[in-house]
């Protein structure tokens, strides 16, 4: 939504699965190209495989294989699978690799990852688990990503560009228990300490992103802009059971059809049907069997559904583990049954997204200290538009955020509109992609099922 100004119905992207070949509309990189400009992307989701158009292009983590723009930039994608399990960290093909990432790095960062891969190796041979290298893994990324959108820049020079900074979403979702151990069940103090200062560390690294960003360009002549599109809090440790999405779709005979995702304790399912009489049935009948479904023995039904909306485009599914005990309880739909062990998994997340982001602004003609009261998501698109000199396309949905501009400023430039919308992305390019890659991606965040939960 941030990049086209749309909603999901008019962009076509409804959920993780979403392919970038399924996009709809136009993103604003798509007007600046349009307008002559070039385009550098880092980090930003559906953009793979990535636009072979003048610029650079690096797509985000939903990233369906390690295809990059420049091809030598795949060295961060692939350092990425490592710290998702799929390749050693310290084995002969990481080598390169880390030669490739020593060659961008700025000297202060690689002094930063020299020392969090010294103690991710101490970590292995002191038989630690995978929560003491994760977060390093992580603020080893950002700072690469940041060096690499900084070294590309200047080679590429692009006019129109974006880097997307993930920690501290990721790690917020797996470590807010240790930053808030107030929060939550008292935990040891020795349990707590090696991981305290986590998120504190993730902002960091976010703010020094920000501020070798603003160092490096002429902010008379350039706009930046700094954007969440949600917050992170504390929420309810889930250390007791989480629906197996996969299963569920399969056992009631949709899997392909039906797909799903996880946000904090709601199974939001989807399709990739368009918008019509067809997908709103098909999320009809799901909803109804859904709603008749019972635990056998108790006759309990273990989910909770929000009345049915044809006009929506997903399907909220609250669940409640507590009213199945496994394993000997069947839950069952129809004449589907599945063994209550089968259908839920165990989970240990302790942050949640909040619907409440930021958003600001620094550049020419930017009124210092206003307040953008009341911005929206779907202002993004619109108000960067502006900012870059362009029209406004009559059919976005969001407003330019003129408040963040002096009156001198919108006197001598004012917003311009023009009719319809942004224009049309190229066609996606045909690529094989790299499923299990795309599977690690979300199951890393606990947004789909991984392999070792499905086991439990």
């Amino acid at each position: 939504i941030l990049a086209t100004g749309v909603t999901s119905d008019e962009n076509g992207i409804h959920d993780f699965e979403s392919k970038r070949d399924e996009l709809t509309a136009g993103r604003y990189w798509d007007a600046a190209y349009e307008a002559g400009s070039k385009i550098g992307l880092v980090e930003w989701h559906m953009t793979w495989p990535p636009d072979e158009r003048p610029g650079f292009g690096i797509p985000g983590w939903l990233a369906r294989g390690f295809e990059t723009l420049p091809v030598e930039a795949g060295f961060l994608k692939r350092l990425e699978a490592a710290g998702k399990g799929r390749s050693g960290f310290f084995s002969l093909p990481m080598i390169r690799v880390g030669f490739n990432a020593a060659a961008i790095s700025s000297a202060d960062n690689l002094l930063l990852h020299l020392g969090a891969f010294a103690k991710i190796a101490l970590g292995s041979l002191r038989g630690l688990d995978g929560e003491h290298s994760y977060w390093r893994v992580k603020l080893v990324q950002a700072r690469l990503k940041t060096d690499l959108y900084l070294e590309l820049m200047a080679r590429e020079m692009a006019e129109c560009s974006a880097v997307i900074v993930f920690p501290v979403d990721s790690l917020g979702h797996n470590y807010w228990r240790y930053h808030d151990p107030e929060a939550f069940e008292a935990r040891p103090e020795e349990e707590v300490a090696p991981f305290r200062e986590v998120i504190l560390d993730a902002h960091r690294t976010a703010d020094k992103t920000l501020g070798d960003v603003l160092a490096r360009f002429d902010l008379d002549k350039v706009t930046v802009a700094i954007v969440s599109d949600h917050g992170m809090e504390a929420s309810e440790e889930h250390t007791t059971s989480r629906v197996h999405g996969k299963r569920l779709v399969a056992a009631l005979g949709l899997e392909g059809t039906v797909r799903h995702a996880v946000a904090g304790r709601r199974l939001i399912l989807s399709t990739a049907l368009r918008p019509g009489p067809e997908r709103t049935e098909l999320l009809r009948d799901l909803h109804q069997k859904l709603s008749e479904a019972k635990v056998k023995e108790t006759g309990a039904n273990p989910f909770l559904l929000d009345p049915f909306d044809p006009d929506a485009d997903t399907l909220a599914v609250e669940y409640k583990p507590g009213k199945a005990k496994e394993p000997v309880e069947v839950f069952v739909s129809g004449d589907v049954e599945i063994p209550i062990a089968e259908l839920f998994h165990k989970e240990h997340r302790s942050g949640s997204h909040t619907v409440r982001g930021i958003g600001g602004l620094v550049g020419p003609g930017i009124a210092a200290g206003a307040r953008l009261e009341g911005a929206d998501i779907y202002d993004f698109a619109p108000t960067m538009l502006h900012a870059m000199g362009l029209e406004v396309p009559e059919d976005l949905p969001g407003m330019v955020l003129t408040d963040a501009w002096t009156g001198e400023s919108l006197a001598a430039r004012p917003v311009k509109t023009v009719a319809g919308g942004l224009p049309m992305p190229p066609p996606a390019r045909q690529i094989a992609e790299d499923r299990d890659m795309m599977e690690d991606n979300l199951a890393e965040l606990g947004y789909t099922e991984g392999e070792e939960e499905e086991d439990e």
